[in-house]
């Protein structure tokens, strides 16, 4: 007799306990990349940016060293020359002595000597023909003070590119001022280190004024178009064309706050240098 089946009757549809397993550690093996993911998504990117700004940071100070260096000597010079006009010897007149401090580096471009007032007295250099432009605020920095002055790079008309202007006191041996002594010099000491670093380090590094204004850079139109950045501080910031970079900024001391050296990177590079560090984990894990 065959047996009759009521349709009410359960029918077996238990799973065989192998293919349990496997499903378990099907899912189980999910669970570390939802993690990595949701740790991707959520702090390691913002860690990952905190530590290549600083990376940014070192990079920076390779420039920005130079820059001090250099600033350091050049106003070394210049009240080197200050001092002997200031003793007032008659073997070298004024004009033979700046026009010795302008042949001293290629970099700087003319020199020239004013009165306590500003008046100008002497000019030696690329702009003897041309009109000269006594800079005012190094005038009243070097009168106030009788100290070092340095200028935030600034469009030379007369020079036809960005230049510095530094500045010294004039100073006689009873320490009376007599004078101010300014020596323009050109920025293309500052892009050549620009141009090695970004060239070595394989980074993208220009130079800022203290409002952002970019003021040294690889694409001079850059400089002429007025670019700027919206911050000037180590970390996610908004990019010369508003895109999102990570950035990492130093300061120039010699310069009174107003420069800056700024390293930066696209944010991408911080997701593929997390998934690179990740990779060993994940090796293993698959």
């Amino acid at each position: 007799m065959f047996k009759r089946y009521s349709s009410r009757e359960p029918v077996n549809h238990a799973v065989p306990i192998s293919e349990l397993v496997g499903r378990a550690f099907r899912s189980a093996a999910l669970i570390p990349f939802l993690i990595i993911a949701l740790l991707f998504a959520i702090g390691v990117p913002l860690a990952a940016v905190d530590d290549q700004a600083k990376q940014g940071e070192d990079f920076a100070i390779v420039i920005q060293g130079v820059i001090s260096d250099r600033t350091d000597l050049f106003l070394g010079k210049a009240e080197s020359v200050a001092r002997l006009i200031g003793s007032g010897s008659d073997e070298v007149t004024t004009e033979e002595r700046i026009d010795q401090l302008v042949k001293l580096d290629p970099a700087i471009d003319s020199a020239l000597m004013t009165d306590v007032l500003g008046s100008l007295l002497v000019s030696v250099g690329d702009e003897v023909e041309k009109d000269v432009d006594v800079h005012a605020e190094a005038v009243s920095s070097v009168r106030e003070t009788r100290s070092r002055y340095v200028s935030s790079p600034e469009f030379d008309e007369h020079l036809g590119e960005q230049a510095i202007v530094m500045a010294v006191p004039v100073l006689t041996p009873t320490e009376d001022l007599v004078g101010m002594l300014q020596i323009h010099v050109n920025t293309q000491w500052i892009l050549a280190a620009v141009k090695r670093t970004n060239a070595t380090l394989e980074v993208n590094t220009f130079v800022t004024d203290g409002e952002g204004n970019v003021v040294v850079h690889e694409e001079a139109w850059r400089v002429l178009a007025g670019q700027r950045l919206e911050s000037v501080e180590s970390g996610l910031v908004s990019g010369l064309e508003g895109q999102r970079i990570i950035a990492g900024v130093v300061d120039v001391p010699e310069w009174g706050g107003e420069m800056r050296v700024v390293t930066t990177w696209p944010l991408s590079v911080v997701y593929v240098n997390v998934l690179l560090g990740m990779l060993p984990v994940l090796i293993i894990l698959v």
